[in-house]
């Protein structure tokens, strides 16, 4: 269950699986020999019109590039150096769309692994 902490924070009591159609981030950074699964957050929320909503991490590809979905099949996509962009649907990438992962993580709006 989603749970609304402040303006922009969020904790989440279980994981969803979801899927989508994937798509290349341009100015890729990282690698993913450099990265894993859990230098990136589980959920990522963005709020787009004043709704919260949610990226679950679906997979790390090859080239660095985290690729989060979210139930509905929209696709967001970001580096650990780069800026979180969304692909497909009309959104600008709301409140997350050109923020880094540090900013996002600093803004209260991920949900991050177990340690």
């Amino acid at each position: 269950m989603l749970k609304k902490l402040g303006a922009t924070a969020y904790t989440l009591g279980s994981t969803l699986a979801t899927f989508g159609i994937l798509l290349p981030l341009s100015a890729v950074q990282a690698t993913a020999q450099e990265t894993n699964l859990q230098s990136f957050p589980l959920a990522i929320i963005c709020e787009f019109s004043g709704i919260p909503h949610v990226f679950y991490l679906s997979k790390l590809q090859k080239d660095g590039v985290a690729v989060y979905l979210r139930p509905d099949g929209i696709v967001g996509m970001i580096t650990l150096t780069g800026t979180a962009t969304v692909v497909g649907g009309d959104e600008e990438g709301g409140s997350c769309g050109g923020k880094t992962l540090e900013e996002i993580r600093a803004a209260g709006q991920t949900v991050e692994f177990a340690k």
